[in-house]
């Protein structure tokens, strides 16, 4: 599908069809009417024909948007094409790599083969378009636009499961030729992660239960294996990638591997582990304690004698009420793996996983969190975590 997108001449788009059986045409609708008066008598008119409307079709859309919008196996389509046509509720849009226009009127910006700092937000959708023209400095922007678009697409849905990798495929393959032509850089593809960007890409986070259910978006793990635990793509629900370029990592890949189901080496995968060198601590218990620090449902991790303060945590398939009484278990045992430290706020943020029974370890991921100062002593957190001998382990 990269190809096809990319070397079309045009791509005519029906944004309106929910399906094979809807047509591409529909009413064109402009503005409201304005009420005037006129020698004395009210007059309905259109002062302007312009709109309220989405501005694109590949950022999280509203309420009512397009179906096309909502689609994950469309959002290359949008980002691939050099040209569209797009055949929306309302009206007719143009999109080229230089210009967007919409009939309403509302939308009419050119863009220049440049770098434009101000236009940033349209520029990384070029990146996936022009071979001569590269629109981001670095490549750690490159990886940015990366994880921004991971956002995108995993806040869009899928029929079937095992799609979450095979709809991505196109922009994994065209990333990859950006990555060797701009920065001649062959990096490798990992279950929808790139071992370049591996330190900002583990610390993916799922967004709350309520944002997934608001937008009838799936919240859970899929029904089949698809993907290790480190992985985004192990979770049905809409993820995020942080930015924060001051991490400093306390985590070194000894190994990272993943089988390709098929010949498509960013297609599904088989199976996949990770092998890290990194700090753990082990044995650690999350409190409920809400007078120890804002509004978090577990404020406190316990680990040996300290208190460590939770700044935000996040767990991959959070049931609410069922995942607190999970980790408030006495019972369970969890463990945190330190991947990244920030000098400027003393943070660390840390994998939460799990030990997998049978198989000396090798641990699963359930998920992020971030480890704030000690309550009592600032700076004892940091010198207890640095003092902890790093461990091989095995994430699946």
């Amino acid at each position: 599908m990269c190809r096809v997108y990319s070397q079309a001449s045009l791509t005519i788009i029906a944004s309106r069809s929910d399906g094979s059986a809807t047509g591409i045409f529909g009413d064109q609708a402009f503005a409201p009417f304005d009420v005037i008066s006129y020698k004395g008598s009210p007059l309905r008119v259109r002062t302007n024909i312009a709109k309220y409307h989405e501005s694109n079709p590949v950022t999280p859309p509203s309420f009512n948007a397009d179906p096309i919008c909502r689609r994950a196996w469309t959002l290359q389509e949008a980002l691939l094409s050099k040209r569209a046509v797009y055949f929306t509720s309302d009206e007719l849009r143009w999109e080229c790599n230089t210009w967007q226009y919409c009939q309403c009127g509302q939308i009419a910006k050119k863009y220049p083969l440049k770098l434009d700092s101000e236009e940033w937000q349209y520029e990384w959708y070029r990146l996936w378009r022009l071979d001569d023209f590269c629109p981001v400095n670095s490549i750690e922007d490159a990886y940015f636009v990366w994880n921004c678009m991971l956002e995108y697409y995993t806040g869009r849905k899928l029929s079937k499961e095992q799609d979450r990798l095979v709809a991505l495929s196109g922009l994994a393959r065209r990333f990859a030729d950006v990555l060797e032509q701009s920065f001649s850089t062959k990096d490798t593809y990992l279950a929808g992660m790139w071992k370049g960007a591996f330190l900002t890409q583990l610390l993916w986070y799922v967004v709350l239960r309520s944002h997934s259910i608001e937008r009838d978006l799936k919240h859970d793990r899929p029904s089949v294996w698809r993907a290790p635990s480190w992985s985004w793509a192990s979770m049905e629900a809409p993820i995020m990638i942080g930015f924060a370029p001051l991490r400093q990592s306390r985590l070194e890949v000894i190994q990272a591997t993943t089988e390709p189901l098929t010949e498509d080496i960013f297609g599904q995968v088989k199976s996949a582990f990770l092998i890290v060198k990194a700090p753990m601590l082990h044995d650690v218990r999350f409190i409920l304690d809400r007078t120890k620090w804002g509004s978090e449902r577990f404020p406190v991790v316990r680990w040996q004698s300290l208190d460590l303060r939770v700044e935000v945590s996040f767990f991959d398939n959070d049931l609410e009420a069922d995942t607190d009484e999970y980790l408030a278990d006495p019972k369970q045992i969890f463990h945190l793996l330190v991947v990244a430290y920030t000098k400027e706020s003393d943070e660390h943020e840390c994998l939460v996983i799990v030990s997998v029974s049978g198989k000396p370890a090798t641990f699963e991921r359930i998920g992020k969190i971030k480890l704030g100062q000690h309550f009592r002593e600032p700076g004892q957190n940091k010198r207890a975590i640095e003092d902890v001998v790093r461990e091989e382990v095995t994430l699946v």
